[in-house]
């Protein structure tokens, strides 16, 4: 009827009447097809055929994307199959194209912005209901897993995402800031490999968890980061804050407000370390200890002198409870040090740096109970326990005969330290505590360039006598080998002897003065030029032939060997006398020098020495860096049975088909790096 209406009207020439009756019928024709998808795609919803009215709603939307209704009944058909992220995203996307936000044209097309208005705000409801549905069903597994558990989980997580979970939900913030463990050590960088902002994102939520933080260090911050975080301190809540670190960072403008914070926390801070960089004015010293009453563990590094002014305000009542203090400047002269020394009258561990030997009278006199001291260089370290029982036997009289520095490390290369007026001190302050000292670094200089009078400057440490030393190590010059030679042979107790690092020639006169130590078990040789490979060999030799009498006597053994980085070639005599050590348990070469030849033999005897014996301990094996081993050196190593352990690495001449032995020898933990060797 309509297609002849429209006929009709064209032969009697109404053609606009024909138009419209044709545009009508268009319009009537569309809108019958959009309700005909519409409801068949709502009835294979019924039908749970959810991708079959999935199509249809999608030729609803193709016919007419301006329209909402193919998208309402998109999203409909997901929530009916519960994809509810799905019926989101749909709806957003009509709402998009129903946007006039870059129509200006209001007036003319008013009507139809209203229109597109109502659509969206359909789309709108329909994206919420969605949503609901979705948070609806979302489960939370972490809540429901045991509280333990929950712990156990946060405890591996990093500290930038432990920040991540605190905006997650109400409850995880509560489970999070209620486990004081996973915020008690916090740490703060500005490193790249760390998130931007850290400082910023942890000051914003510090309110969270700053009452369980034990223990914070700030890493190379900036002056700005720094002050935020001073300022933060002040007015957060740390009252449980015993360790605080401020490392490689920048104070300048700061110290006022750390002195602030130490006012607030030093009823509870126990370390307290500043490593400040260069440019930075000298550390209010004085001002800083005068707020630190229970303070133990104090370390200052930073390049620059300590003056007068800077120790201003030093408390004049003693800090007793200080038992741990690092001095590390640019250069500390010695009354500044006996001020500072002075209101610690308890010090256990000493560290000095940038001294000169003047400052060993002042130690002497007002450390009475110094344990571990270290001039120049970095002191021997105490358990938390072992500083514990020390504090508690210092007011004890059966304890006195043990008083004195029972570790000392010092340094003596330095240009200030050239003058021999007080060489002297340092030889004093070695036999006054000779009874008790147990281990001992001794740097004097490797080379002759160094110091051509070395040997006549401490010509005296040949009267030191230490019955109870077993730790050594020495870092000396030629001229030194008479000395050193006799000062070894005053150490009977000896066990542990280093040599390094950075020795122009350790001479066979040393290596035999060694050879006397009956108690040794371990022979460290670092970073040395030239060494005297007979009296090498002949110490070995000594070791080998005592066996027999320590096996009776039930005597210490030889057990380690390392050569780490010498520059001279190890001969065959000496690679076999190693060998043959019978209470061998441990060799360790890096970078040592000897033929292919003499490699292969070296490792036959081991394993003629070792895996003919029941009673062999021998069980690591440590090759770094040595072109000279091959393919029969793994050989020989794999034939021995006590062998446990073997590391390889940066030998360029064995090849993989040379590890099969030891790969699929079960007894033995091998260690390599793959890309280190040749393929055949």
């Amino acid at each position: 009827m309509l297609l002849t209406n429209c006929v009709q009207n064209v032969e009697c020439q109404n053609l606009q009447v024909a138009i419209d009756t044709a545009t009508n019928g268009i319009n009537e024709m569309f809108d019958n097809l959009m309700s005909l998808l519409d409801v068949r795609a709502a009835t294979f919803g019924l039908k749970n055929q959810v991708n079959k009215g999935l199509k249809d709603a999608y030729r609803m939307i193709d016919y007419s994307p301006t329209t909402p209704a193919g998208y309402l009944r998109c999203a409909s058909l997901f929530i009916l199959d519960n994809k509810y992220n799905a019926a989101m995203e749909i709806c957003q996307q009509g709402m998009n194209a129903l946007s006039f936000e870059n129509d200006h044209n209001e007036e003319e097309n008013g009507t139809m912005h209203e229109k597109y208005r109502e659509a969206q705000k359909i789309l709108e409801e329909k994206y919420n209901e969605a949503k609901t549905l979705e948070n609806q069903g979302r489960v939370d597994f972490i809540t429901r897993l045991p509280s333990d558990i929950i712990c156990q989980i946060l405890d591996y997580l990093p500290f930038s995402a432990l920040l991540e979970t605190l905006n997650v939900s109400k409850v995880w913030r509560n489970y999070v800031t209620v486990y004081p463990k996973i915020w008690s050590n916090m740490k703060l960088t500005t490193y790249p490999d760390e998130k931007t902002d850290m400082i910023g994102r942890v000051l914003s939520r510090q309110h969270h968890f700053s009452h369980h933080v034990q223990h914070l260090s700030a890493d190379e911050l900036s002056e700005d980061e720094t002050y935020d975080l001073l300022i933060e301190l002040i007015y957060g809540t740390y009252s449980k804050l015993e360790s605080l670190d401020f490392w490689s960072s920048d104070m300048d403008d700061g110290y006022d407000e750390c002195v602030g914070v130490l006012s607030r926390v030093k009823t509870t801070l126990k370390s307290l370390r500043f490593s400040l960089k260069a440019g930075n004015n000298p550390l209010p010293l004085g001002s800083i200890l005068a707020e630190c009453d229970n303070l133990k563990t104090f370390d200052y590094l930073q390049p620059c002198t300590v003056t007068e002014e800077a120790l201003d305000g030093i408390p004049t009542t003693p800090i007793n409870s200080l038992n741990d203090l690092t001095l590390a400047c640019g250069s500390l002269p010695t009354p500044q040090l006996e001020r500072i020394l002075k209101c610690c009258p308890r010090v256990l561990i000493l560290s000095c740096m940038n001294c000169d030997t003047s400052a060993l009278e002042v130690v002497e006199k007002l450390c009475p109970y110094l344990y571990s001291f270290g001039l120049n260089a970095s002191p021997y370290e105490l358990s938390d326990d072992d500083k514990q029982s020390l504090l508690n036997n210092i007011d004890d009289p059966q304890t006195h005969s043990s008083l004195g520095i029972h570790h000392i490390y010092f340094d003596v290369r330095a240009a200030w330290l050239s003058v021999g007026d007080h060489d002297e001190s340092l030889i004093r302050i070695l036999k006054n505590n000779a009874n008790v000292l147990e281990t001992a670094k001794m740097r004097f200089g490797g080379f002759i360039e160094d110091d051509e009078n070395q040997g006549a400057r401490w010509e005296n440490l040949r009267t030191v006598v230490t019955p109870h030393l077993r730790s050594l190590t020495l870092n000396f010059n030629l001229t030194m080998t008479s000395v050193i030679s006799t000062f070894l042979s005053n150490c009977p107790a000896l066990e542990t002897l280093v040599f390094g690092p950075g020795i122009e020639f350790i001479p066979s006169g040393v290596f035999q003065a060694a050879s006397r130590l009956s108690k040794l078990k371990e022979l460290t040789v670092y970073l040395a030029n030239e060494l005297g490979d007979h009296g090498l060999s002949l110490l070995f030799k000594t070791f080998s032939n005592q066996e027999e009498r320590n096996q009776y006597e039930g005597t210490n053994h030889f057990q380690k060997f390392k050569l780490e980085h010498c520059f001279s070639e190890l001969s065959k005599e000496t690679a076999h006398s190693l060998a043959k050590i019978p209470s061998l348990q441990e060799i360790y070469l890096d970078g040592a020098y000897m033929t292919q030849d003499t490699a292969e033999s070296f490792a036959w005897t081991l394993a003629h020495q070792h895996g003919n014996r029941s009673s062999s301990s021998f069980h690591t094996m440590t090759l770094i860096s040595m072109d000279c081993v091959t393919d029969p050196v793994l050989r020989y190593l794999n034939d021995i049975p006590s062998l446990r352990k073997v590391k390889l690495s940066h030998l360029r001449n064995i090849t993989l088909e040379g590890l099969e032995c030891l790969q699929s020898n079960t007894r033995i933990s091998l260690d390599f790096t793959p890309h280190s060797f040749q393929k055949k």
